[in-house]
């Protein structure tokens, strides 16, 4: 609904297939980040938090695309 809601403010379409296709994206990215060390694209963590510059980002976006 809140999705719905966003797009209404902004005079934009709602297109329910693109907004499935960003949902699935970012379930898909969450679980790979929770894999944390176990990603693949896990490069190494500089501190004593995971943060999402610990990942090869430009590989997880070639991967995702």
């Amino acid at each position: 609904m809140k999705i719905k809601r966003r797009l209404k403010s902004l005079n934009k379409e709602y297109n329910q297939s693109r907004i499935d296709n960003i949902q699935f994206l970012r379930n898909d990215l969450f679980e790979e980040i929770a894999l944390r060390n176990k990603s693949k694209y896990f490069a190494g963590s500089n501190g004593m938090y995971l943060d999402i510059g610990d990942f090869n980002s430009g590989e997880m976006v070639i991967d995702f695309k």
